[in-house]
């Protein structure tokens, strides 16, 4: 009796390969989606943070006493920042003074949920103050994610 031994070889085979490809992809979805995941994650809080520079009113540059009041307000989101990064920027030129709850100036303090605080700044050397954007710092576990900058606000002079 003769048996074909060939064709079983071939199913085994191809068993085999199927198994092989269903346990590679679990392993590269297992080590890409936490990864994935942590990305998402980071990008949600920085929306969260809903901070921007409010344009006209206390925000504009002292000219004569080389000073920059900046306006920085909260959206609703109540998303705890551990610091702001304020960037002065004059021509080409740009400078960033970092906000946090202990920074010693007078009665400021990070804005909470749907709060306004004003600061009031030097120029850092820059001379005359062109432009002032705002980023967030969020603390996520051990580590810190300074989320993008706002879109600069022009300043105009203060009156």
């Amino acid at each position: 009796m003769v048996t074909n031994k060939r064709g079983i070889e071939a199913l085994v085979a191809t068993v085999l390969l199927v198994l092989i490809t269903i346990a590679a992809v679990g392993i590269i979805w297992g080590a890409v989606m936490p990864l994935i995941k942590s990305n998402i994650q980071s990008s949600q809080k920085c929306f969260d943070a809903d901070i921007e520079v409010k344009q006209g009113g206390y925000t504009c540059f002292d000219s004569i006493g080389n000073m920059v009041k900046v306006q920085v307000g909260r959206g609703e989101k109540a998303t705890d920042l551990s610091d702001i990064q304020i960037q002065l920027s004059s021509g080409g030129t740009s400078k960033s003074i970092r906000v946090t709850n202990e920074t010693v100036l007078p009665l400021n303090t990070i804005p909470g949920a749907n709060e306004e605080v004003a600061y009031t700044l030097g120029t850092l050397g820059l001379g005359d103050i062109n432009t002032v954007s705002i980023s967030a710092i969020i603390k996520i576990g051990n580590t810190e994610l300074m989320c993008p900058a706002t879109q600069p606000v022009a300043l105009d002079i203060c009156g």
